[in-house]
């Protein structure tokens, strides 16, 4: 019996082939179309820095990019030019630039990935129309590594956006198929830190629907926040700053469209009656809201789903706090 455990110890250290050197990992996608071309920036973590949280002073990725006249060549051409194995199943998030976002490019996109085992279906999406290269240059004080970043574990950090929380890709599919209306989380990079590397702020979410989208800034418009289900948000004014810990909302298909949003928040600071105050404020939000063209409730799906005529006019909101 201990001679045969030492076989086996024997084979497991010597018989394997397989060593993590001898592939390549891709953490993240950035797809851009331009010119009835595709081009892809994949985004590549050194595999010998796999499981470090300190980078060293150069950077543990590389960027590779390729262009090609459809989605599923830019895959082909990444596979020759190494020979290592290309490893396409830790892709944590898709990138898309805004001029991406054409409905047969997005049906080309889900049909790549049908077709396509090897791409993770738990990826995040993700709009941003910075250059690859410096969405891709992590570096910040604490020297983080790129794993822990927020577009490469993105669903560990959902308190970071702001927007409206990431779509995995099969969702994203899936709402596609459905005809929905796609609510994508924006970022854009900002000089913060005082190195080479700017931040990421998460503070806009796209609408696409029927083959247009626009970009809204949830400053701008802060009644979004009781639209996209997003919980740990702040609101605030002159008055009164509040912490939406919790948010629930339910849909009442009554003769109107009835929304009610259960709401736990804790008062950071107040100079009036808090309950109050905070009830008139929501409200006056989401009335601000009817200024924006695009459908951020859903409506056309929700009335082709129960053959009702809702429209934004109509909608009563019922608060609970």
């Amino acid at each position: 019996m201990k001679r045969f455990s030492i076989l086996i110890l024997l084979f497991l250290l010597c018989g394997c082939s397989y060593s993590i050197t001898n592939h390549i990992y891709v953490a993240s996608m950035h797809l851009n179309y331009n010119d009835n071309v595709f081009e892809a920036n994949f985004y590549i973590i050194n595999s010998l820095a796999i499981g470090l949280r300190e980078n060293s002073e150069n950077s543990s990725g590389d960027i590779a990019t390729i262009k090609a006249k459809s989605i599923s060549s830019l895959f082909n051409e990444l596979d020759l030019t190494t020979s290592l194995d290309v490893n396409y199943m830790h892709i944590s998030s898709i990138i898309l630039n805004p001029s991406f976002l054409n409905y047969d490019n997005l049906i080309e996109l889900k049909n790549t990935v049908r077709d396509n085992n090897k791409i993770y279906y738990n990826s995040a999406i993700f709009i941003s129309d910075d250059d690859p290269k410096d969405i891709y240059n992590i570096k910040n004080p604490g020297k983080e590594n790129d794993l822990f970043s927020i577009i490469l574990s993105p669903f560990e950090r959902t308190h970071l956006y702001l927007a409206s929380t990431p779509q995995t890709l099969i969702t994203f599919i899936r709402d596609l198929e459905e005809e929905k209306v796609l609510k994508i989380p924006t970022f854009s990079l900002r000089d913060c830190w005082n190195t080479e590397g700017a931040n990421y702020y998460l503070d806009k979410v796209c609408y696409y629907y029927n083959n247009k989208y626009k970009i809204y800034n949830v400053n701008d418009y802060p009644g979004l926040y009781f639209t996209l289900e997003h919980n740990n948000f702040l609101i605030s004014d002159k008055n009164l700053s509040a912490n939406i810990k919790k948010l629930k909302i339910v849909y009442k298909l009554k003769e109107k469209l009835i929304i009610n949003l259960k709401i736990k928040y804790k008062i950071a600071y107040s100079r009036v009656d808090s309950k109050a105050y905070l009830r008139q404020y929501i409200l006056n939000e989401l009335a601000k809201l009817r200024k924006i063209d695009d459908d951020y409730l859903n409506l056309s799906y929700l009335n082709k789903q129960t053959k009702k005529e809702y429209t934004y006019d109509d909608i009563v909101y019922s608060l609970k706090l």
